[in-house]
């Protein structure tokens, strides 16, 4: 039976507002996209957005306008067709998203305040926030600053959620998903901690460093980093393929995607992507790898087993985050408007719509090798059984 989520009701919120500085266009101002791909707005100053396929539910990070005392948004998108449907008030200014279908949570971090806070996806409610560091201090220098929590993802096997803490010295916490306690920290991670992604066959959890150009692989047996991985400039988001054993990993710095094979932790190929590539997500049943480039306004589907560009997305200003459901081979992304510091798009960004979350539609080429992929699994198990 499908689960019926009731929250405060929906306020639209029209195209073409202004958030920070500069004016968004509306989608008949935006180069088209293709068909059902028209971004849908959403809350100010989005960042993460997670899938869940038990309620075919998106579920995006709203942080709210800054300069006041306000707090954020959890801000709930049915996805056929894509439109917001729930909003749910939240005290803290939300930034990473992670959910654990089958307890029906949804956890978020809040990197301003330092905090976790888990939601009850089936009531709708904030359920507690627990603070893992100190409300960051400008007079404190910078060496000596408290970690910065930012990513949270969640081990299926068990429920623990892993938060990712950003300092010279990165940290990632542990903390008991059920009642949302502290467990453990574990240290010593790497240079400037960013991205996670979780591999639950092997129990390994990978790091991003954007310090030190490295990721660092953590044994959940154990909870201790028993290796690094050099990788690109400033790697900051990271994707996994456990039945292919690759890892993916996002390098800002010099707008590259490392190709990791996870048996020797070693880098096999190296895509040149777009411009300060951001968020990364895989869907291995269709061998398909998604890019969000933020600085160029554009979104990448490569073929995981030629590595070919398939076709290249102009989702919105500044694409962010993407989500995949694996399960109909569906991507969708969040583009966030123009920061405080930027007073216009950047040169050749052809959608200047921000704060909108949209649906890749699949590329004619992936969907025909995911079909070409079925029909050999069917002959080879008939040749089998022959």
């Amino acid at each position: 039976m499908s689960r019926v989520i009731r929250w405060l009701p929906h306020m639209a919120i029209a195209a073409g507002v202004a958030l920070g500085v500069g004016t968004l266009c509306s989608p008949a101002q935006a180069d088209p996209l293709a068909v059902d791909q028209t971004p849908v707005s959403t809350g100010k100053n989005i960042y993460e957005l997670g899938y869940s396929s038990a309620n075919d539910r998106l579920y995006v990070a709203s942080a709210g306008a800054f300069g006041g005392d306000g707090g954020g948004q959890l801000i709930g998108l049915s996805t056929d067709p894509l439109k917001v449907t729930t909003t749910l008030d939240l005290a803290q200014r939300p930034f990473g998203v992670a959910i654990n279908d089958d307890a029906g949570r949804l956890y978020t971090t809040n990197t301003l305040d330092g905090s976790i806070t888990a939601v009850d996806l089936n009531k709708g409610r904030v359920i507690r926030t627990l603070s893992l560091a100190p409300v960051k201090d400008k007079s404190v220098p910078k060496d000596q600053q408290p970690p910065q929590v930012r990513d949270v993802v969640i081990n299926p096997a068990t429920g623990t959620v892993y938060v990712s803490g950003v300092s010279d010295n990165g940290v990632v916490w542990k903390v008991n998903g059920d009642t949302l306690e502290l467990e453990s920290t574990i240290h010593d991670v790497g240079a400037v901690s960013t991205g996670m992604v979780l591999d639950s066959a092997s129990q390994r959890l990978y790091v991003a460093n954007m310090g030190d150009g490295s990721v660092s692989v953590i044994d959940l047996k154990t909870d201790t980093p028993v290796e690094r991985i050099d990788v690109g400039k400033k790697p900051i988001n990271l994707a996994v393929d456990a039945d292919a054993n690759r890892l993916y990993v996002a390098n800002s710095g010099d707008n590259t995607v490392s190709v990791i094979d996870t048996h020797g932790n070693t880098t096999v190929k190296t895509l040149k992507v777009g411009e300060h590539p951001l968020g990364i997500d895989v869907d291995p049943g269709a061998k398909r790898l998604y890019v969000a480039n933020r600085g160029d306004g554009t979104v990448q589907a490569f073929d995981t087993e030629s590595f070919e560009v398939l076709e290249t997305f102009h989702p919105g200003l500044h694409p962010n985050t993407i989500a995949v459901d694996t399960a109909a081979h569906r991507a969708f992304v969040t583009s966030k408007a123009l920061s405080r510091h930027e007073t216009a798009p950047a040169e050749g960004v052809t959608n200047t719509q921000g704060d909108v979350v949209t649906a890749l539609t699949a590329p004619e080429r992936s969907k025909a090798s995911a079909s070409e992929n079925t029909h050999a699994a069917s002959d080879t198990k008939g040749q089998k059984g022959a």
